[in-house]
């Protein structure tokens, strides 16, 4: 068994599925998987194997729902750059006020090491705070800019 205890502050939707699969063979041999996530979720359900801290969030579940909603219309909608910079700031801070309250009791456990999505900021945040190296997982970023700016391929199942 190894003695690695791992903190994941995943985002939800999609993000989540993507990063599970590395969570769990991570699990699967033997480190200690600490899952943060707000109490009211999309996709974070049947977590049993992990250890999981939630945190109450100001909103119900059809507030989830409705955001879904927004967000699957809003990719339809034509947009110009600073429009789309805007709203993904107007939702990432959104998001980062309702993580920030419920990690630091975090403080008290020693990690080795966090996987997170760094366009989420919360978690960027509380690497730096707890001093531990963090493992950046990520699906996509703004804009397409490192795939137009390293003319990397970009197809949904490119794995570097």
């Amino acid at each position: 068994m190894s003695d690695r205890k791992l903190l994941v502050v995943p985002q939800d939707g999609s993000h989540w599925l993507s990063m599970r699969s590395v969570v769990q063979k991570l699990f699967d041999r033997g480190h200690e998987i600490v899952v943060v996530v707000p109490e009211i979720s999309l996709q974070f359900k049947n977590l049993d194997q992990f250890t999981v801290r939630t945190f109450s969030v100001p909103y119900p579940e059809e507030y989830i729902e409705s955001l879904i909603k927004d967000y699957t219309k809003e990719v339809f909608e034509e947009r110009t750059t600073v429009q789309n910079a805007v709203l993904m700031y107007d939702r990432l801070m959104n998001m980062t006020k309702f993580y920030i309250a419920g990690l630091m009791d975090l403080e008290t456990r020693k990690f080795d090491a966090m996987l997170i999505d760094p366009v989420f900021p919360c978690g960027v945040i509380l690497a730096k705070h707890l001093s531990i190296p963090s493992v950046f997982f990520l699906r996509g970023v703004l804009f397409r800019m490192v795939q137009e700016a390293t003319q990397v391929p970009s197809a949904l199942s490119y794995v570097p």
